[in-house]
């Protein structure tokens, strides 16, 4: 943990941040795609028919004509957005942020600034574009490290498991096994998740004798 601080101080007052400039060439697109009226479908989508596929296909399809409509009317997400001429961004939920970025979020939030709702309540999945969003807005978004339009590797210090040779992608990390130790050990990540003691508790055990040179 002192490390971890002393790197803090150093790099000072640099945001530590996946960010991703929006294409619509990539995943950032999938983001803002949606109006109102369709996001809601997707959502009663995913919480109430997710087991249920022959309902979903309608459904789907419904919400299919109304992103398009929505997209060609300039209604969608993306279209509000541009017109308040904010620059959209997006990557990985977990950063390291300077006090100077969250002050100024705070108050972006609390000016009850409307691109902020159209961020949070008209997006997908905010929580990967929100922070990367108005960090780039923020005084000190020169420093940040801009990732290429097409990187889909995560650029963080938190090291996510989400995929490797012979496992197929989930969407959600796997959890590290002792399997994996040699991989953390040659990580430059700072954390990394998910572990699980009901999975595997010894690499737990084999991480402290690894910190504390036993």
């Amino acid at each position: 943990m002192r490390w971890i601080e002393s790197q803090l101080d150093s790099l000072y007052p640099k945001p530590l941040i996946d960010c991703t400039p929006y294409s619509d060439t990539n995943w950032i697109y999938y983001k803002f795609r949606n109006g109102s009226t369709s996001l809601r479908i997707n959502k009663f989508i995913g919480k109430r028919l997710k087991d249920r596929p022959f309902l979903r296909k309608p459904f789907r399809l419904t919400e299919l004509v109304l992103q398009r409509f929505e997209e060609m009317s300039k209604r969608n997400t993306y279209a509000r957005l541009d017109r308040e001429q904010v620059r959209l961004f997006g990557g990985s939920a977990w950063w390291v942020l300077p006090d100077i970025v969250i002050n100024y979020i705070i108050q972006e939030y609390n000016g009850n600034k409307e691109y902020i709702h159209f961020m949070l309540d008209e997006s997908q999945t905010p929580e990967e574009t929100f922070f990367q969003i108005l960090t780039m807005r923020s005084p000190v978004s020169n420093l940040v490290e801009v990732n290429p339009i097409e990187m889909v590797a995560q650029n963080c210090k938190t090291w996510a498991y989400f995929s490797d040779d012979g496992k197929p992608f989930k969407g959600h990390p796997y959890i590290f096994t002792t399997q994996e130790f040699d991989k953390l050990c040659a990580s430059e990540c700072w954390f990394a998740r998910k572990f699980d003691e009901t999975v595997d508790n010894e690499i737990f055990d084999l991480i402290d004798q690894k910190l504390l040179g036993v």
